[in-house]
């Protein structure tokens, strides 16, 4: 996959906190300018993820609050952080979803996509040697409908590529056998992900799976 500059990933992490903790404070959506150091000329699909994280008993935990994102590069990547993170930001302080304590302990991660790519199988039942958790985001789509899941979203729940397919079916409405419909499309992206190891603290690219290749 193409990657991202390391360094303009970090700067667009730090962008979306800018963005999204000046709003929940003080109800401003910051301008941003040419001078943030960030061009437009990155045209790729992204997603912005918003997280408390706590520590309890010296171990470390992770909420998702919000994600919010484009997959397809229909705009610049820097576009769909800014616009994911006004929007982000919106929502959570309508929805009164943070206190001003938590709003202390979030951390922020930008996942960047390749383009979506069609899974070619002769049965259905070849997607699960042909999905690898860990290296693989999905969308499955049918009709007018479809729902994306990121690659780092079967690592956290613990699925393995069976488990995968039937929650992206599920969460598009769909059984969870859906995927072995003929009439169903499979498709999967990677990602290059940027994320914040504490609130303002370093921000690390993070690797899921360092034994994946792409296919």
């Amino acid at each position: 996959m193409k990657k991202l500059d390391s360094k303009y990933g970090c700067a667009l992490v730090k962008l979306a906190r800018k963005i999204v903790v000046t709003y929940l404070k003080e109800g401003v959506v910051i301008s941003v300018k040419q001078k943030e150091g960030l061009c437009d000329e990155e045209t790729m699909g992204g997603f912005l993820t918003a997280k408390i994280i706590k520590e309890v008993n010296n171990e470390k935990t992770e909420r998702v609050v919000m994600s919010a994102g484009c997959p397809l590069p229909l705009m610049s990547l820097r576009d769909i952080v800014v616009d994911s993170a006004i929007n982000m930001a919106i929502q959570i302080r309508s929805r009164s979803l943070l206190n001003t304590l938590e709003i202390k302990n979030l951390i922020f991660e930008i996942d960047v996509l390749t383009p979506l790519r069609i899974v070619d199988v002769e049965k259905p039942t070849d997607y699960l040697r042909k999905i690898r958790v860990g290296r693989d985001g999905l969308m499955v789509e049918r009709g007018f409908f479809r729902v994306l899941l990121l690659p780092k979203v079967p690592l956290e729940k613990g699925w393995d590529a069976q488990d995968f397919l039937s929650e992206c079916c599920v969460r598009a409405g769909y059984p969870p056998d859906a995927w072995l419909y003929k009439n169903v499309n499979i498709y999967a992206f990677q990602s290059q992900i940027f994320k914040e190891v504490k609130p303002l603290g370093k921000i690390i690219e993070l690797s899921l799976d360092p034994g994946a290749v792409d296919p």
